[in-house]
């Protein structure tokens, strides 16, 4: 999916809402610097003063971006005309340690300003998170993640906001570990829909040996349209998830990750779906700049309810690769991520089941810590329906100051058989975007 925008604080939670929240191993072993706040420089001479167990991070990102939606997107009477948007997000966020863990809880709302709309011109979407975590002894890691949504979602695939995807809230690093899954299924006929988007989960990790670990999680979840008018064009679907299995670290290297998750959603109009999938990734260490994983395994799943269709069960087959890269010199660094993975997923509208295939690329040229040039693609199929989507973002940031950075860019987008642009859509849009944070937050 789009970067959200040019990061120069980064607060990182155990439960991000961006992505899948699955379990992840740990990252590769050469992580770019963190740029989470100013420096202190502090003599040889002199003892740093202790941590603070509270930190904090505040800022707030704007985009002005413009161009021509989809079909069917366009927010005036001609479906042609071109549309001016400004997007402010705005993010204040804590974080308490203590002795055996920590907690921390963030509020990042979306406000979405429509310049050429005639009527609603303002939308705004709710946003928050909490992730606590606690070791209470040698051998037991125990954590709670949720995420939280409400108001108007932007379901325009221009604006980089993409949908929430299912989940089960195990611990996880921000770069690492198998595919996401991919993003599946049809599109509301409307670009704004208030919509709830809940999921909490919690479970633990307990070290039954050195190099062997288990994990198990329990959590619930709920997406979709607020209340009665909203649920006309996307139902509420809830229901619960979760997953268990065992990591084992078979050397500095290697590492291999089996689970076994599941989840039931059921319709507010109808459909009842169950999905249960075997999974095992592998993953390998080539050089501190260069990390794989290799995903493999089986889904199972079931569909009742949906109208026009007799109960039915299958098993689809559950396969993904990923790459990432970081090569780095005394003035420039490329990082390169690649992921490729098919799994069984439930459409978001009818509550169908389908095998998905979906293909992401993303590269990144820093130079001089300063300059940013980016280039993220995405591509999606579903097996056995003429429904597929391709979106396509170039951009160049530059940071004034690790507290301010300006990006410039353009994104595209094509889609088939989605409710959102019709039969087929294309649009696109050029973005100016400013990004200011600062805090302690790390």
């Amino acid at each position: 999916m789009f970067p959200a925008g040019p990061v120069l604080l980064s607060f990182v939670l155990a439960a991000d809402g961006g992505k899948p929240a699955e379990t992840r191993p740990p990252e590769p072993p050469q992580q770019e610097p963190s740029r989470a706040g100013p420096s202190l420089l502090v003599e040889s001479s002199e003892v740093p003063p202790p941590a603070s167990p509270l930190t904090f991070t505040l800022g707030a990102r704007a985009e002005l971006r413009s161009g021509h939606p989809l079909e069917g997107l366009a927010v005036t009477t001609n479906p042609d005309a071109a549309t001016t948007d400004l997007e402010i997000n705005p993010l204040g966020a804590l974080k308490f340690t203590f002795p055996a863990g920590s907690v921390a809880v963030a509020y990042e709302p979306r406000i979405f300003i429509i310049a050429s709309q005639a009527n609603q011109k303002v939308y705004y979407l709710h946003r928050g998170r909490l992730s606590f975590e606690d070791r209470p002894a040698a051998r037991w890691r125990l954590y709670v993640n949720s995420r939280t949504s409400y108001g108007e979602y932007d379901y325009n695939p221009l604006s980089g906001l993409q949908g929430a995807q299912p989940g089960t809230g195990a611990p996880r690093t921000p770069a690492g570990g198998p595919p996401a899954p991919p993003v599946l299924g049809t599109a509301p006929d409307q670009r704004f829909v208030k919509i709830l988007d809940f999921e909490a989960s919690g479970g633990a990790v307990y070290d039954a040996a050195r190099n062997l670990e288990w994990i198990s999680s329990l959590g619930y979840r709920a997406n979709g349209g607020a209340d009665t008018a909203a649920r006309t064009s996307v139902p509420l679907q809830r229901g619960p998830i979760g997953s268990t299995g065992p990591r084992w670290s078979i050397g500095p290297l290697d590492s291999l990750l089996t689970l076994v998750d599941f989840s039931h959603v059921r319709f507010s109009n109808g459909p009842r779906s169950t999905l249960v999938n075997l999974t095992s990734n592998w993953t390998h260490v080539w050089n501190p700049g260069l990390e794989t994983d290799l995903l493999g395994g089986i889904g199972w799943f079931n569909s009742s309810d949906v109208p026009g269709q007799a109960p039915f069960s299958d098993y689809k087959p559950v396969g993904g690769f990923a790459l990432r890269q970081v090569l780095a010199g005394r003035k420039a660094r490329l990082r390169n991520e690649i992921q490729v993975i098919a799994a069984p997923a439930t459409d978001p509208l009818a509550g169908t089941v389908s095998e998905r295939v979906r293909g992401y690329l993303s590269s990144a040229l820093t130079l001089q810590e300063r300059l940013v040039l980016s280039l993220t693609g995405e591509v999606g199929q579903t097996i056995g329906l003429a429904q597929r989507d391709a979106r396509i973002e170039a951009r160049v940031s530059y940071a004034f100051a690790p507290q301010l950075a300006v990006a410039l860019g353009a994104r595209v987008a094509w889609l088939e058989s989605y409710n959102l642009p019709g039969n087929k859509g294309f649009g696109w849009l050029g973005f100016v975007s400013v990004a200011t944070y600062f805090g302690t937050g790390q």
